[in-house]
């Protein structure tokens, strides 16, 4: 799979969308990050991405009783919502990450990008 595309793709289904990254263990594989997005040094990055991995495998842990699943959803006091989708394995470890303002409309964002993760 092509990241840097995958990114882009998302990144032109919302104007609302702030950054879309791929983390692939705990390391930033593709991003696109809109202008003027403060910038974060690499050592807050590299915990970031650490707590983004543990996150999903926890919610992957009951995948075994309830299916397979889709994403995870951390919404912010600032009005910034974060999804978190697993692209791959449990095993390969390798995370979209979606970051976006409110408003919008959730359910159709998020078809949108369960739509372009499947093609």
């Amino acid at each position: 799979m092509d990241y840097s595309d995958l990114c882009q793709k998302v990144d032109f289904l919302g104007q609302n969308l702030v950054c879309v990254i791929v983390v692939k263990k705990g390391k930033l594989v593709a991003s696109k990050v809109k202008p003027g997005l403060e910038a974060l040094n690499e050592k807050r990055f590299a915990d970031m991405f650490t707590q983004v991995q543990i996150m999903v495998g926890v919610a992957q842990t009951a995948e075994d009783i309830l299916g397979g699943m889709e994403h995870v959803k951390v919404r912010y006091g600032n009005g910034l919502d974060v999804y978190l989708f697993p692209l791959e394995t449990p095993s390969e470890k390798t995370i979209l990450v979606v970051a976006v303002m409110r408003p919008y409309n959730t359910d159709d964002l998020l078809e949108k990008i369960v739509n372009v993760i499947r093609t």
